[in-house]
């Protein structure tokens, strides 16, 4: 999974799925503090998707009827 997210750039955009929970503590200031953690299960990517929808494109243009319902 840490391989296929390496290829990614900042800005791309990517669907995770996981665990996500939430963290509260006191800081030495006193202020209440939050923070979330994900543990990813499953990272889509939407050069995947957009590359299947274009492939699915391509097919239907190939002169085969195409019901648009």
């Amino acid at each position: 999974m840490a391989d296929d997210l390496a290829r990614h750039a900042r800005g791309d955009v990517i669907g995770v799925m996981g665990k996500l929970t939430r963290r509260a503590w006191t800081d030495r200031d006193g202020v209440e503090r939050q923070s979330w953690t994900l543990l990813a299960e499953q990272i889509v990517s939407a050069r995947n998707v957009r590359s299947k929808a274009k492939a699915k494109a391509t097919h239907a243009d190939d002169g085969a009827p195409f019901d648009s319902r």
